[in-house]
C-alpha cells in the first residue's frame, strides 16, 4: 500500500532499512561503551576509559574545590567521566581548617572521600592555671580529673563538665608521675602512682568525692596491678605477691578469686588471661582460664616471662609487650604479630587498634594484619582520638597535628607544645594541658 503523493519504491525502502540498521549497529556499541565508562578523546583520536569521584563531607556546606577549580554542586558531589590521572581535591569552608589531597583516578574505579569532618578553627580557652601534666575523662564525658603540680606538691581536681564546677579532690606531698584511671562503664576512678609496687592506690566516686577508699590500705600489703572490671556497678581487681582479689568501692568488700602463682595477668569479661614459665622450658607460656579449666593459648616465646607484661585483651585478641622495651606482640585468630609499640589504644567506636613509639605508628583493624600507618622523626608522645571515624590527634614534642588515618591527611591544630590531652569526642572538645599563649594550665578547645 503506498500512501497519496509517495513513491516508496522496493530500493527505497531497502536503503532506509539499511540506513537504520547501520546506525543501529553504530548506536549501540557507543552507547554501551558511554555507560561503561569509555570517552572518544576527540583531540588525540583516542578511546579512553574514565573513573568517578564521591565526596560527601562535613559540614555539608562546604566548598570543594578540584583541580584548583570550584565544584558548583552541593555537597554530596560526584563527578564522573574523569580521565585517568592525578588530580587534587580541597575542601574548604570559613573558619573551618582546609582539607587537601592528592588523588589518582583510575580506569573503571570510584574514588570515595567519606567520614571526614572538618576541624573548626578556634583558639583555647583557658580553665584552670598552673601545671597539668596527667588528665583523665570521664566514660560518659561528665567528669574531667587532672592533676596541678605546685612546687613540691601536687593537688588533683575534679571538673564536672555539665556544669563546670570543680573542687580539689586530694593533695600529694611530693610530685611523683601518677596514673588516673576511669571505670570504662561508671564514673568511678583511681590514682596511684605510675610504676607498681603501689603502696596506695585511692579509689573516688566523683559525685560523693569526700569519700575516698584507699585500695593498698584494706589489702595492708603492697599491689602489684590493678585493673578496673567491665560491669555497670564499680569493682576492681587488684593483686598483691600473693592472691588476686576483687574489690568493692561502694561497700569496701573484697573477695578472693585465686592465688598469684604466675608472673602477669589480666581478666577480660571473668576470664583470665595468665602469662607464666612452663616448669620443663622455663619459657614463657600464654594461658587462659577461666572457671578455673586453663587452656594454653600460646608458647611460641623465646624468652621467660619475666621479660613480658600483658597489656589488654579484648574479644580474643590479646596484647603483650616487653618490659623496658618497644616491642608488643599481638595474638588473634592463632596468628601472632610482633609490631613496634610503647603505649596502645582501642577505638570505642569499633575494634581498630593503634600502636605507637615516638617514631613509628602502627593500626590493625578487625580480623586484618598490622600495618605501619606512619613514621616521623618528630618525637611522638600521645595519641588521641578525635570522632567517630578515627580521626586522630596527635602530640608531637613541639606542637599537635591531627590525622585522618584513611587517607593520610594531616595539618597542625595547635602549634605549641603541650603535656597532655583528652578528647571528648561526641561534642567534639580537646582538654589539654601544656602552655599556650606564654600562659601555664588546663585548656579547652572546641574543634
Amino acid at each position: 500500500m503506498e500512501y497519496p503523493g509517495t513513491k516508496l519504491i522496493k530500493p527505497i525502502r531497502r536503503a532506509i532499512f539499511v540506513f537504520f540498521v547501520a546506525l543501529f549497529l553504530i548506536l549501540s556499541p557507543a552507547i554501551i561503551m558511554y555507560t561503561s565508562g569509555y570517552r572518544y578523546d576527540f583531540q588525540n583520536g583516542l578511546l579512553k576509559e574514565t573513573g568517578s569521584l564521591n565526596i560527601d563531607v562535613l559540614p555539608s556546606t562546604a566548598e570543594v574545590f578540584f583541580n584548583n577549580i570550584k565544584i558548583k554542586s552541593e555537597i554530596p558531589v560526584r563527578l564522573n567521566n574523569l580521565t585517568p590521572g592525578k588530580y587534587t581535591v580541597t575542601i574548604k569552608k570559613e573558619g573551618y581548617f582546609d582539607w587537601y589531597k592528592n588523588i589518582e583516578i583510575n580506569n573503571k574505579e570510584t574514588v570515595y572521600i567519606k567520614d571526614v569532618v572538618l576541624l573548626k578553627k578556634n583558639l583555647p580557652t583557658l580553665i584552670h592555671d598552673g601545671t597539668v601534666e596527667e588528665i583523665a575523662f570521664s566514660p560518659d564525658a561528665q567528669y574531667l580529673v587532672y592533676s596541678i603540680k605546685k612546687n613540691d606538691r601536687k593537688e588533683i581536681w575534679q571538673k564536672k563538665t555539665t556544669d563546670d564546677t570543680e573542687a580539689m579532690i586530694v593533695e600529694f606531698t611530693n610530685t611523683d608521675p601518677l596514673q588516673l584511671i576511669f571505670s570504662p562503664n561508671n564514673n568511678f576512678y583511681a590514682i596511684s602512682k605510675k610504676q607498681s609496687p603501689y603502696t596506695q592506690v585511692l579509689i573516688i566516686n566523683p559525685e560523693r568525692p569526700e569519700k575516698i577508699s584507699d585500695l593498698a590500705k584494706s589489702s595492708k600489703i603492697p599491689i602489684t596491678k590493678y585493673q578496673w572490671k567491665e560491669t555497670l556497678s564499680p569493682e576492681i581487681y587488684y593483686s598483691t605477691e600473693k592472691q588476686l582479689m576483687t574489690f568493692f568501692p561502694d561497700n569496701g568488700n573484697q573477695t578472693f578469686i585465686t592465688k598469684n602463682t604466675f608472673t602477669d595477668w589480666f581478666m577480660e569479661n571473668g576470664q583470665l588471661w595468665i602469662l607464666t614459665d612452663n616448669t620443663s622450658t622455663k619459657k614463657a607460656e600464654l594461658i587462659k582460664d577461666y572457671l578455673g579449666f586453663n587452656n594454653l593459648f600460646s608458647e611460641d616465646f623465646e624468652t621467660s616471662a619475666d621479660f613480658w607484661q600483658i597489656l589488654t585483651a579484648k574479644d580474643g585478641v590479646v596484647l603483650i609487650k616487653k618490659k623496658n622495651q618497644p616491642e608488643m606482640t599481638l595474638f588473634s585468630n592463632n596468628k601472632k604479630y610482633a609490631i613496634a609499640g610503647e603505649k596502645y589504644l582501642f577505638s570505642k567506636y569499633n575494634n581498630w587498634f593503634i600502636s605507637w613509639t615516638p617514631w613509628e605508628i602502627w593500626t590493625r583493624a578487625q580480623n586484618e594484619e598490622p600495618v605501619l600507618l606512619n613514621r616521623s622523626g618528630l618525637q611522638l608522645q600521645e595519641i588521641i582520638p578525635l570522632d567517630k571515624y578515627n580521626t586522630l590527634g596527635l602530640i608531637w614534642a613541639e606542637n599537635t597535628s591531627v590525622l585522618f588515618p584513611y587517607y593520610l591527611v594531616s595539618h597542625d591544630l595547635i602549634d605549641q607544645k603541650i603535656n597532655t590531652a583528652v578528647s571528648d569526642s561526641d561534642k567534639r572538645i580537646l582538654y589539654f594541658g601544656g602552655k599556650y599563649n606564654d600562659k601555664e594550665g588546663l585548656w579547652k578547645l572546641e574543634y
